[in-house]
């Protein structure tokens, strides 16, 4: 009996070795938000070892610390307030490389921690991740592993300064000023057109996979073409820019834009 359980055991580690292999390693990982100069790409083989799609929860390797986040803190009520968001993607080596898997990433600089958002149902990446993998806590933010923020933030912080132009993230100083956030949020104006932010959440989703014509909150002028949306922001590259597939994109947050055109309806004046 304890002869056949032995054998068991290593036909069970051997399949799961080769469903292992047959996945792919993580073979790059891109860091992209409107507020870097471009996207922060990780590939080197001794960083990524540590940080594989195929861990935590909803796969065999579940470890308390695994992929990039530490999931034996539990998940979290609430983000703390004012926090960038950075899109993490995930690349695998699966015949070609593809995107395997993407969340949001932010780091608190005055507690010296980082958080993890597993895209839920309502979320654009959800539906391609759960393909990857279904981990059964889709929906929730967590602690990072201490061990990506180390990794995560000093590149983050490097690539910062150089703000991507024409999209620059919403002033500092304006966060403690009574009524100014929530009118940049609400109510912007440039020369007779009125248009809020839901306004311009509508017509970017109404856009996806197509160009628009995006004005900054500094009021530059940019063609964009959308590639995802989601609740705070859309995933786009710059449409003269483009290659296909697309090299690199780009997240600007919605209250960083102050008016937004289908590519088509014509010029917009400053």
């Amino acid at each position: 009996m304890k002869r056949r359980l032995v054998a068991l055991v290593s036909i069970s580690l051997l399949l799961l070795a080769s469903e292992l292999l047959a996945k792919g390693k993580t073979t790059k990982i891109v860091i992209a938000s409107g507020d870097l100069a471009k996207p922060v790409e990780i590939s080197d083989p001794d960083t990524l070892v540590s940080f594989q799609v195929w861990a935590g929860p909803g796969t065999s390797a579940n470890q308390a610390q695994g992929f990039i986040v530490d999931w034996s803190s539990g998940a979290i009520k609430e983000l703390p307030e004012g926090l960038t968001r950075y899109e993490i993607s995930f690349y695998v080596n699966e015949h070609k490389e593809r995107i395997a898997y993407v969340v949001l990433y932010a780091f608190d600089s005055s507690t010296g921690r980082g958080y993890v958002y597993i895209p839920g149902k309502s979320d654009p990446h959800f539906q391609s991740n759960v393909r990857t993998i279904f981990r059964g806590v889709e929906g929730s933010w967590f602690h990072a592993w201490t061990l990506w923020d180390s990794v995560a933030e000093p590149l983050i912080t490097k690539a910062r300064p150089a703000a991507f132009e024409g999209h620059p993230p919403q002033p500092k100083s304006n966060a403690n000023k009574p009524g100014v956030e929530k009118a940049v949020q609400t109510s912007i104006m440039l020369g007779e057109r009125f248009m809020d932010s839901d306004e311009i959440e509508r017509l970017v989703r109404a856009n996806v996979d197509k160009t628009v014509t995006v004005v900054d909150v500094d009021g530059e002028i940019q063609n964009l073409f959308v590639h995802s949306v989601d609740e705070e922001g859309f995933v786009c590259d710059i449409a003269a820019e483009m290659t296909q597939p697309p090299t690199c994109a780009y997240w600007v947050r919605f209250t960083d834009v102050r008016e937004v055109h289908p590519a088509g309806d014509g010029p917009v004046k400053k």
